[in-house]
């Protein structure tokens, strides 16, 4: 590595810690004829030779011995709400302003430009009396309102209290009216006085008098409003510490200073302009007397005072003399302020070019020293010329202040110390959802780990960050800048050489915190460049401090670790320092245990339910959570901060002879109708296999009863599926398990035909030309209809792959999915077989219809000798119909209706009103 590269952390190709595989770790992979191996031989083991850390072993021999995340000892488990609800103390009220904030800067912005502006024009229009009105008269109004707002937000804006924030409407509103609620109040009083006044001395019905002392009145109170100029100073003091570093503040002191004395010599030459047109003279003379052209023009009259301000402030002469005592008083406290200000701008000056002058001695004697060494040594002349440009270039680089350059900090406790280390590296930490949610269930426990394993690593252009088969002991972040990572087949299982570009907010080497990794290419910075350094050493070993975060974190690695084993061709891409395939946080929490998938999914959804803006999806927020405690669903935040949620889906596909499959294409809940078009399926618990048999059994029995004994079980395989929840809005990943299945005889299956309604609405407005191709084909089929064990009903289809998708994947399939479910007597059809099945043979009664006298009503009946039978319809005429108590009347009808009586089942008037029949 080059010397001229800013370190706070050793690289991987210097450090004394990270070095290259010992003899002892490559005794592991020795052979038989030889005590060290080749490249190839350890390359034949690769990956299944790394080994999960050792600090991590211990919660999976605690799982063995029965200790899972949900029962460890009272003194070791924090409850649910302590470690997943945790609030910001600093927070407060969601009513109060942080002094931080994004619009607390563009106020103090605001703010700024409005007190330059009434600080430059009140002076101006006061010493030349010039009327408020047109545009400035709008502009005073605002300005006022605008400080009338700024007065009631700080009411509302937190404040520090030593290093703690405090945002308590109570506290701020009281540390306002401490402060500065007296002075604002008085200036925002004088303002709106004042232009109540100047708007009053307009009307003409005040006297002459009346006008004067208004005026004079209105006139001085303008005057109070320059001591905003305090407030002035506040608000850039505080805009300069919070957004600009320290070299940008030297230039801001000294453009500040500038602007101050300009700013003293306007008020200046508004005070002699203003001292001498007054009435007020012990001589009778005033300077303006004694000045020619004065009468051309305003313009002129301000330029000619601002150079006699400029003149006193720089002890300059000027051809204008005081005339009387009072302008002769002015002239001295002008040249007080001259010498004042004159002093301030040269010791400024002074002191900013000794800064700059000792540090670039520092960096000449550094390049001097080089050079007598290159010289001494006889180092090649054009040899030495190369070390000096590198190394030239590279002092010029500005380093990063490191937390070892801020002695200030070593004065800082050391939990504070850690809070701040934290909060220094937490925007890329974060990225990682383990991290995220270590820092949610243990923020001190995270502190801590920062504090001991996570530090910055500095790079300049062309340094290696590390080098192939070495052993590797940290993670890297990406921060700033730019890297290569070069991979050739003498050092990993690739056939050519591979670059690849590494930019900011990508990850190296991730795998070093779960198992004992070993590099397989080079990193090298391309840029200037910053990461941030984990150590994977010892992370396990500090997590034992809440044995509920080692446990989650120690499944996490195992599963992890497995995974760097199975990633191997043809199947998955061979594992890299840049990525190892199939690791998402997703897919890793999906085969953890329950315990610790509902500790992953409750803390993402405490962070969903923290959003006001899901506010409206109240009902679907508590339904997911419902999902999550019955381990239905999975909701994680994944590294780029996205809320996902993954579904494990058991689906089948069954198909016939002619390749049609049988899908779902609608269910009724109760009244209540929904199309739907997918595969019959049912979701799993986290503690249910897709390739239990148990599992495919009640598939079949709760949705595909009336088919189940002529399926047969050809295979499965596993389908991911990325797509936006319609009830929970969120991204969602279906993992489904597809079971192949074909029926052995379809025209055995006992599913009853739903019937199609031709003279449908949707069929008479349907153009001529939609009426063939796919929704033509959609109304040829046959729907079938069955009803499962909760009561619902299902309905099915027997549709082809290339239906199957085009309704699926294509807007106008879906119409014509919606169109032909329209057809459909759907509800009608349902409620009828509701009606049949609950109608017994005895009890049933019949009402007479608004139109005819007939009766209708579809029963079963059961013959001594013969099957179940409908009776479409049962007709009884007038003539037949019973009086009073009379006997009952038989139905001589068809055959099928024989013996069927009917009897009087009120005595309340009309013999039609209700009747009951029984066999």
């Amino acid at each position: 590595m080059s010397s001229g590269a800013s370190m706070s952390f050793p690289s991987v190709a210097d450090s004394p810690q990270v070095q290259m595989i010992s003899q002892s770790q490559r005794s592991d992979f020795d052979t038989e004829g030889g005590d060290a191996v080749s490249d190839a031989a350890l390359l034949q083991e690769w990956p299944r030779n790394l080994r999960l850390r050792t600090n991590f072993l211990f919660d999976c021999r605690a799982r063995q011995r029965g200790t899972s995340l949900g029962k460890f000892p009272p003194n070791q488990r924090k409850s649910e709400l302590e470690v997943l609800n945790r609030a910001d103390p600093s927070k407060g009220s969601v009513y109060i302003l942080d002094p931080n904030s994004v619009f607390n800067a563009v106020f103090g912005v605001a703010s700024l430009l409005i007190l330059l502006y009434d600080l430059t024009t009140i002076p101006y229009l006061l010493a030349w009396d010039i009327p408020l009105e047109g545009a400035l008269m709008v502009l005073a109004f605002h300005s006022a309102s605008f400080w009338t707002v700024d007065m009631l937000i700080n009411f509302f804006t937190g404040y520090y209290e030593g290093a703690e924030l405090v945002m308590s409407l109570r506290q701020t509103a009281f540390r306002y009216c401490k402060t500065w609620l007296l002075p604002d109040a008085i200036v925002l009083l004088c303002d709106w006085t004042s232009l109540i006044v100047t708007v009053a001395t307009d009307e003409p019905k005040q006297s002459g008098t009346q006008l004067a002392r208004f005026a004079k009145i209105g006139r001085f109170l303008r005057i109070i409003g320059m001591m905003r100029m305090v407030r002035l100073m506040r608000t850039l003091e505080d805009l300069a510490n919070k957004y600009l570093s320290e070299v940008s503040q030297i230039c801001v002191r000294i453009s500040t200073l500038f602007v101050c004395i300009l700013w003293a010599a306007h008020i200046l030459s508004c005070m002699w302009y203003a001292v001498g047109t007054s009435d007020v003279s012990d001589t009778g003379r005033h300077w303006p007397d004694e000045v020619p052209f004065l009468d051309v023009g305003r313009e002129y009259q301000y330029w000619v005072s601002l150079h006699w301000a400029a003149a006193q402030i720089s002890l300059g002469a000027i051809d204008i003399a005081p005339q009387n005592s009072m302008e002769r008083a002015l002239w001295v406290f002008a040249m007080s302020i001259g010498f004042l200000f004159g002093s301030a701008l040269v010791s400024s000056l002074s002191a900013a070019m000794m800064d700059y002058h000792m540090s670039q001695k520092e960096r000449k004697v550094a390049l001097g020293i080089l050079r007598r060494y290159l010289t001494e040594n006889k180092v090649d002349t054009h040899f030495a010329i190369i070390v000096r440009k590198e190394a030239e270039q590279r002092i010029r680089q500005p380093n990063k202040i490191e937390a070892y350059d801020v002695r200030a900090l070593e004065l800082l406790p050391h939990g504070l110390r850690a809070r701040l280390h934290f909060e220094v590296v937490q925007p890329s930490l974060m990225k990682h959802p383990v991290f995220r949610l270590l820092n949610n269930m243990d923020a001190n426990l995270m502190h801590l780990v920062c504090k001991k394993y996570v530090s910055f690593v500095s790079l300049a252009a062309n340094d290696e960050l590390f080098l192939p088969a070495t052993q590797a002991n940290y993670a890297y972040i990406v921060v700033e800048g730019r890297l290569s990572y070069r991979m050739e087949p003498q050092s990993s299982n690739i056939d050519e050489i591979t670059v690849s570009t590494v930019t900011a907010g990508s990850w190296l080497s991730s795998a070093t915190m779960w198992c004992e990794w070993k590099h397989v290419g080079k990193a090298e910075s391309e840029v200037m460049s910053r990461l941030v350094a984990i150590d994977g050493q010892e992370l396990g070993s500090t997590l034992k401090r809440n044995m509920m975060c080692f446990s989650m974190a120690a499944e996490y690695a195992s599963e992890f670790c497995k995974r760097v084993h199975a990633a191997k061709p043809p199947d998955l891409d061979w594992p890299t320092d840049l990525c190892v395939p199939n690791t998402e946080f997703g897919s890793i929490v999906a085969c953890v245990s329950p315990d610790l998938q509902r500790v992953v999914s409750l803390d993402a959804w405490r962070g969903l339910a923290s959003r006001r803006l899901y506010g409206a999806r109240s009902t679907s927020l508590q339904k997911l959570k419902g999902e999550i405690q019955e381990l239905k669903s999975i909701v994680v935040v994944e590294g780029d901060g996205v809320v996902r949620r993954i579904c494990s889906l058991l689906v089948m596909r069954i198909t016939r002879g002619n390749g049609d499959m049988l899908v779902e294409v609608g269910s009724v809940h109760g009244k209540r109708f929904k199309p739907t078009c997918q595969l019959p399926g049912m979701k799993l618990k986290a503690d249910e296999a897709a390739d239990d048999p148990d599992c495919v059994q009640t598939l079949l029995e709760t949705q595909l009863s009336a088919v189940q004994d002529q399926v047969v079980l050809n295979g499965n395989h596993v389908e991911v599926v990325d797509a936006v929840s319609e009830v929970y809005g969120l991204v969602t990943r279906y993992v489904r398990t597809v079971i192949d299945a074909s029926v052995v005889d379809d025209g055995g299956l006992e599913l009853q035909v739903c019937k199609t309604s031709t003279g449908h609405p949707l069929l008479d407005r349907r153009p001529s030309g939609q009426r063939e191709g796919l929704f033509a084909t959609l109304l040829d089929r046959e729907v079938l209809r069955s009803k499962d064990d909760d009561g619902d009903f299902r309905l099915h289809a027997w549709l082809s792959k290339a239906e199957f998708d085009a309704i699926t994947e294509t807007s106008e399939g879906q119409a014509a999915h919606t169109a032909w479910m329209g057809a459909l007597k759907v509800v009608q059809q349902m409620q009828e077989l509701e009606q049949n099945d609950a109608m017994s043979t005895e009890g049933t009664r019949l009402r007479r219809g608004p139109t005819t006298s007939s009766f209708s009503a579809g029963v079963t009946t059961t013959a001594a000798d013969g099957p179940p039978h409908m009776l479409s319809a049962i007709t009884l005429e007038d003539d037949q119909a019973p009086q009073g108590d009379a006997e009952p009347v038989v139905n001589q009808g068809s055959e099928e209706n024989a013996g069927l009586e009917v009897h009087p089942a009120s005595e309340d008037g009309d013999p039609w009103s209700s009747f009951s029949f029984g066999i």
